[in-house]
């Protein structure tokens, strides 16, 4: 059942208003507020789905009461009509429009414009009402997802970090992505020198060759390679893994080594 809120000085135009609206919006309830003060305490605590607002009232006016209620975060999203009793009034009209009001009807009232109106911003708030919703509802979603992503990536950082194996990422030119803090110690880099060197920094020429026909391979045929390594340390030997990482389109971007030392 729709509320509606009248503020209004005059308690006879209080009684009009909620003869008027009772009987061309049977199904509404209408409360009432004698000054601008109450109206804005009234709106806070009832949430009604309309309101509808004399401009001209003692101590505080129309205008005022309108641009608390539209800064006002419990309230600013209820739709606002003023009612004016100079027809031909336009700069308080744009005034009105101005600070907030959703529209701005003049005494004395048209009662299939009243109605009208007010029906109109029924439907507003309702649409409204439902988009703040939504958003809220996605809003849940995206911070439950981005949680989730987030404890994920924390989980895949402690693995990859507390491994013993040498973990790392090139792109198809053997440039380093990322390295893990097993093989920064390896090569005796930290990781914001590490990132845009190659593999052929640290490798010997043949070694470097053999290594970026391998990448080459899995760019070309999206299969993961297994082989042994011989390190340039004498005595050491590795077995390497070399996988694609993928786009959820199929496309190659990357290709992730895991280095793991069975010497």
């Amino acid at each position: 059942m729709p509320k509606i809120l009248a503020i209004d000085d005059t308690r006879d135009n209080l009684i009009s208003i909620s003869a008027l609206l009772g009987k061309l919006i049977p199904d509404c309830t209408v409360i009432t507020s004698d000054s601008g003060e109450k109206g804005i305490k009234r709106a806070e605590t009832e949430q009604p789905d309309t309101i509808l607002l004399d401009t001209k009232m003692p101590e505080m006016d129309g205008f005022e009461v309108c641009r608390r209620l539209k800064s006002n975060g419990k309230t600013k999203h209820i739709p606002v009509v003023m009612l004016t009793a100079m027809k031909s009034d336009a700069e308080s009209r744009v005034k009105g429009l101005e600070i907030g009001a959703d529209a701005f009807l003049s005494k004395p009232i048209d009662e299939v414009e009243l109605a009208a109106h007010v029906k109109v911003m029924l439907r507003i708030k309702t649409a409204e009402d439902l988009l703040r919703k939504e958003r809220g509802l996605l809003e849940d979603a995206v911070y439950e997802k981005t949680k989730a992503l987030r404890e994920s990536e924390e989980k895949y950082r402690s693995v990859v970090e507390s491994t013993d194996d040498c973990i790392y990422v090139v792109d198809r030119h053997c440039v380093y992505l990322f390295m893990n803090e097993k093989a920064l110690t390896r090569f005796g880099l930290s990781k914001d020198k590490a990132m845009g060197t190659v593999y052929a920094d640290y490798h010997s020429k043949d070694d470097s060759k053999g290594f970026a026909e391998k990448v080459k391979a899995v760019f070309e045929t999206g299969k993961s390679s297994v082989y042994e390594h011989e390190s340039q340390i004498k005595g050491e030997y590795f077995l390497r893994t070399l996988s694609p990482v993928e786009k959820p389109d199929g496309k190659i971007t990357s290709v992730t080594v895991i280095s793991k030392n069975i010497t």
